[in-house]
């Protein structure tokens, strides 16, 4: 059984915009991917999305001319520099103001 509290905070995110909708998932498993699935929803195009792949060891998915997903035990994973460290790190372009 899904913990109750999660699920009600859950549908009161998504009925902020669709209030036609309720989630009734199964059990644990399935309601994490419906809170994984809002997150995504609610933060698009904010930058967390990849942040939320590294830290749940997620595989990336494929883009442009790749053509599968990455896995995260792939030498071809990407972890990004954070944004803090581009910015005050003038060895790699940010600035030390």
């Amino acid at each position: 059984m899904p913990d109750v509290q999660a699920l009600a905070l859950l549908n009161a995110v998504r009925q902020r915009s669709d209030a036609t909708t309720t989630f009734a998932p199964a059990n644990n498993a399935a309601l994490a991917d419906l809170i994984l699935t809002e997150r995504n929803i609610e933060f698009l195009g904010e930058g967390l999305r990849g942040t939320d792949l590294s830290r749940l060891n997620l595989p990336f998915p494929a883009r442009g001319s790749i053509t599968s997903p990455t896995p995260p035990a792939s030498g071809s994973y990407i972890w990004p520099i954070s944004n803090s460290e581009l910015q005050y790190n003038a060895l790699i372009g940010g600035s030390n103001n």
